[in-house]
């Protein structure tokens, strides 16, 4: 991105969406570790502190955010689907709309 050029509005919502995606991981992470002590929550909270990266760099429109968005969200879905269910279904649901959104054309021309 060149210096003085506005952010598209497409990469301002996805990095709203990651945005989104960091604030229940860090919170589904802290609550899952402390009523189950499991595992899984822990790697959890590092995906989505690595998150935060990606959110930060998403503004900055590099391309290696935009991919490694869409893996750090494909391995949140694993992770929310390994536990509680209700609370893992819409979790994985928001992962699966982040990498949805990601890829969308609109989205996905502003990274290559």
């Amino acid at each position: 991105m060149i210096m003085g050029e506005s952010i598209p509005q497409e990469v301002t919502y996805a990095s709203y969406i990651i945005l989104a995606d960091i604030i229940v991981g860090i919170i589904v992470s802290i609550i899952m570790y402390d009523l189950n002590g499991d595992w899984s929550a822990g790697v959890g909270l590092i995906v989505a502190v690595v998150g935060i990266w990606v959110y930060l760099e998403l503004k900055k429109m590099n391309p290696q955010a935009w991919q490694l968005g869409i893996i750090l969200n494909l391995v949140g879905m694993a992770l929310y689907l390994l536990g509680d269910f209700f609370v893992g279904l819409s979790g994985a649901l928001l992962c699966l709309i982040s990498v949805i959104y990601l890829y969308s054309p609109n989205v996905k021309q502003h990274f290559q």
